[in-house]
């Protein structure tokens, strides 16, 4: 197996990258030889354009005997995370219709892309899960409740160490911006911006004053 570690400090990846990481190769090597990662092209596609296809099914109403593939299997790029947003509702018709939304237009986070991998049962032989930074499916444990885990409660456990550990109640400047805790949430774990504002918005401390921090 090739060393693939450099890949470690991506946070996303496109198809073509993915593919070839799935089955360890750099894709650096590959070049044009997309032929070695086809069905795994192929497979992403079909997995991707369903997710697409269910979003404009969202748009429009529906009717009775309406098909819409299974949710589990479908791979959503980062592209469409941002419109879990209800306000985004006329940016994605425009997306929709660009060519920006077909496949080799896109990126997908380690998480989706770990996830959708369990759905269809398929093992990569690249790690896309980091052990630092992934979050769970299965109880932890490590909660002074018990063993009651969810995802979100994985992303906030994640934003917590890695952005309020050092933060000095009598030094402001040590805070971390909400905004960059919110697009830290979205790149890593390919949420929305919704998700991740509130997130952000329970880990701020309590009378931090608004504004930047000096």
């Amino acid at each position: 197996m090739e060393n693939l570690s450099q890949w470690d400090f991506k946070s996303e990846f496109t198809g073509s990258e993915a593919a070839a990481l799935i089955l360890g190769i750099d894709p650096v090597e590959i070049g044009s030889a997309q032929d070695v990662n086809r069905a795994v092209i192929d497979r992403m596609e079909l997995s991707y354009y369903s997710a697409r296809y269910r979003l404009i099914r969202n748009l429009t109403p529906s009717t009775e005997g309406d098909y819409l593939p299974p949710k589990a299997d479908q791979l959503r790029s980062l592209r469409m995370t941002e419109f879990d947003d209800p306000d985004n509702e006329n940016d994605v018709s425009e997306w929709l219709g660009a060519v920006q939304s077909d496949f080799p237009y896109q990126k997908f986070t380690r998480i989706e892309l770990s996830r959708w991998l369990a759905a269809i049962g398929v093992k990569s032989i690249y790690r896309f899960e980091l052990e630092q930074t992934g979050v769970s499916d299965k109880p932890q444990g490590n909660w002074p409740w018990g063993e009651h885990h969810t995802k979100t409660l994985g992303y906030l456990e994640s934003a917590a160490k890695k952005w309020w550990v050092n933060y000095d109640p009598s030094d402001v400047s040590t805070a971390p911006l909400n905004a960059t805790v919110i697009k830290w949430l979205q790149t890593e774990f390919g949420i929305s911006k919704t998700k991740a504002n509130s997130i952000a918005s329970m880990l701020r401390a309590d009378g931090l004053p608004t504004g930047p921090h000096t």
